[in-house]
């Protein structure tokens, strides 16, 4: 279960109490549908995961008391005819086809950190309060990752580190620029 934990710095401007909708959650992220829980790279400066609060919640995912850390749990296989179950297999490195999942793109990135190959992943997380309503909880480092036994199958847990929006306005103002550089004639 997450804990709701927002500071008050980083509460949206137009929202007193910092919730917003889907559609300015999608609007915040240029997309029209945001489905997955794991975004990796949505757009070039940042990935993005979606979290539930709620205590029914498929995934288990821990924030610190103080909001600075948070441990989330990967992402299952997708439900089919033949996977009923999403619970009953390994959450996936790979898609069928070979390409990284989403946990595999994630796992990479904090990899590559851990090694000192890369900076930190940027994630923006998202945590759904309830249907129609969400919480910009801001900016995280995705600093680690283990693949642990959880009853009886593997799964992902992606440890993040809060990271104050401040130090991600350069990053954001970069993407802004590029973007209005390549839309020129």
């Amino acid at each position: 279960m997450v804990t709701p934990i927002l500071a008050a710095s980083d509460r949206s401007s137009k929202e007193e109490n910092g919730t917003i909708s889907y559609r300015q959650m999608c609007a915040n992220e240029g997309v029209k549908v945001l489905e997955r829980g794991y975004n990796y790279r949505l757009n070039p400066a940042y990935s993005v995961l979606i979290l539930s609060s709620s205590p029914y919640a498929f995934y288990e995912n821990r924030i610190s008391s103080d909001g600075r850390t948070m441990e989330c749990e990967g992402h299952d296989v997708r439900k089919n005819m033949l996977q009923l179950d999403p619970k009953a297999f390994d959450q996936p490195w790979r898609l069928k086809c070979g390409r990284p999942s989403q946990n595999g793109l994630f796992a990479e990135a904090a990899r590559a950190f851990a090694d000192g190959k890369r900076d930190a992943e940027i994630v923006r997380v998202y945590e759904k309060l309830a249907w129609g309503m969400w919480r910009d909880m801001g900016f995280y480092r995705l600093v680690g990752y283990s693949y642990t036994r959880s009853g009886s199958r593997m799964v992902f847990r992606f440890r993040l580190e809060r990271v104050q929006r401040s130090k991600v306005q350069g990053r954001l103002a970069l993407l802004s620029l590029h973007a209005s550089l390549a839309s020129e004639p």
